[in-house]
């Protein structure tokens, strides 16, 4: 999901004269961003016992709005000083970075070697 996201973004950055491509990059971004949020909530789901699940989601719902507060402030003046491609790129390369992190971090929680080849 992040490396489709970063994609998507990386393909945003360049389509912003046509309308078309950038609507499908948004609709496909989404469906990135739902192969990330699906399994994540799935997760937390499995993990917490019934009785907490309400406070729990409640808590993860109010940090989501906190959290999404300040990136769409600093987007917004981040655009306004530097433009859009900027932006956009600048947004691609940390959901890359962030695929990066991820891969690193699962590969290690099932114990396999942090290299990406098969020789270990």
């Amino acid at each position: 999901g992040d490396l489709g996201l970063s994609f998507c973004l990386l393909g945003l950055a360049f389509s912003d004269r046509h309308l078309g491509l950038t609507l499908g990059f948004c609709l496909v971004l989404g469906g990135f961003a739902a192969l990330i949020g699906v399994p994540m909530q799935t997760i937390i789901q499995e993990k917490t016992p019934v009785k907490l699940r309400g406070k729990v989601f409640g808590l993860q719902n109010n940090l989501v709005n906190l959290a999404l507060s300040l990136p769409l402030a600093l987007a917004g003046v981040a655009e306004t000083l530097y433009g859009l491609r900027p932006v956009l790129l600048s947004l691609s390369a940390l959901a890359l970075l962030g695929c990066f992190l991820t891969w690193n971090s699962w590969r290690k929680a099932i114990g396999l070697s942090p290299r990406l080849n098969s020789r270990g």
